[in-house]
């Protein structure tokens, strides 16, 4: 008959023990984390990635339309962006984002506020991301009246992240849209 009582302290035992001899043979080295603030984070990485818009369809029957959101790393590896997007609200409404096409396997944040007037994407590609110029997203869009508008990348909220390691922002100029 088993001793059921015992073999629960056996196993705990055993847990303990495997633990204690897998700290022992980890050097107090390997547990302490690198400090170098010489480090440089970013000595090959050139700041002069770009985000454009481009109108890729207007019905004027209608007023729907579409418009293209680039990313163009300037041969640099990347694997993430985000992009803050200012519209007049009186001008457009933004009626969804189109993501099937993007670069990105996998979105964070996607979200519009037509009341504000700002869309918000970021979206991410594993290893080793892209390094060519790149679909990040398609909105579509209506446009409720007729005057002349602009849709206006924030550059200042808006990101390219490099693939090396420390996530360094390459961003260095947008291009913005004129409806």
């Amino acid at each position: 008959m088993l001793d059921y009582k015992h073999q629960g302290e056996n196993d705990m035992k055993n847990k303990i023990t495997l633990f204690l001899i897998c700290f022992l043979l980890i050097s107090p080295n390997t547990l302490q984390a690198e400090i170098n603030t010489d480090r440089i984070a970013n000595e090959y990485v050139v700041h002069n990635a770009s985000i454009f818009l481009e109108l890729n369809s207007f019905n004027a029957t209608s007023s729907l339309g579409v418009f293209d959101i680039w990313i163009n790393p300037e041969s640099q590896s990347i694997n993430a962006s985000g992009i803050v997007i200012d519209f007049a609200s009186t001008s457009i409404n933004i009626l969804g984002t189109l993501t099937g096409n993007s670069f990105c396997d996998l979105f964070l944040e996607n979200e519009f506020n037509n009341n504000i007037g700002e869309l918000r994407l970021s979206g991410m590609k594993p290893y080793p991301g892209v390094a060519t110029t790149s679909l990040f997203a398609q909105i579509l869009f209506e446009k409720i009246d007729n005057s002349t508008t602009s849709i206006n990348i924030l550059r200042d909220k808006s990101m390219i992240l490099a693939n090396n390691g420390f996530a360094t922002n390459i961003l260095a100029s947008t291009t913005n849209l004129k409806l």
